[in-house]
């Protein structure tokens, strides 16, 4: 018996270097799609770090503050539930759920101690991908015989949604002052629209 012809190694050789390529480009396309969803996700974070602090200069000064929703994904404001959401879809997921990445996420705190708000996350695996979900959430806090609390104001008081481009302008109503159990309560109507 004789040699393989040039002809069909050639053929066999190039099949070869095409399955060898296409194996390459398919793990390559992965891990380039999971790191740019990690930048995302961090994004994401920082963004909502971002618009805790516009909050509470709203909340502190008095003046209007504006924030670019600029990364994909959603935003919903749930007046009632006095909740920010942040969701988007991803190959990656940072977080297991009921992840608390503020100092402390619980629901009440103290005053000159704790912030109004703290953010958590939670993630949902389907086939091969991630819907991940950020939450800013507001805990009252309590001085002495006070309870502060922010409530989130939205036109109309229902559940505002935010869509990627959008421009958020936060604006901090006056106190209102009630007795509520023995106690002062006091909340602050954070007013949030989109410009």
């Amino acid at each position: 018996m004789k040699g393989i012809s040039p002809i069909v190694s050639t053929v066999l050789m190039l099949g070869i270097y095409a399955s060898l390529i296409f194996i390459a480009y398919n793990f390559g396309n992965q891990i380039i799609e999971k790191n740019a969803d990690t930048v995302l996700l961090e994004k994401a974070e920082d963004f909502l770090s971002e618009l805790k602090e516009k909050i509470n200069e709203a909340r502190a000064t008095g003046c209007e503050r504006e924030i670019k929703f600029d990364i994909p994904g959603e935003i919903v404001i749930d007046a009632k539930k006095d909740r920010i959401t942040y969701s988007v879809k991803a190959a990656v997921s940072l977080y297991e759920n009921n992840s608390c990445l503020s100092w402390n996420c619980n629901s009440s705190g103290v005053l000159g101690k704790d912030n109004f708000l703290f953010l958590r996350a939670n993630s949902y695996k389907f086939e091969n991908w991630f819907i991940d979900y950020y939450f800013l959430e507001t805990r009252n806090l309590t001085h002495e015989k006070n309870i502060y609390r922010i409530d989130f104001i939205t036109p109309g008081n229902v559940s505002l949604k935010v869509k990627r481009g959008s421009k958020l302008i936060i604006k901090a109503r006056e106190a209102k002052t009630e007795n509520f159990d023995g106690k002062k309560l006091v909340t602050i109507p954070i007013e949030l629209t989109i410009g």
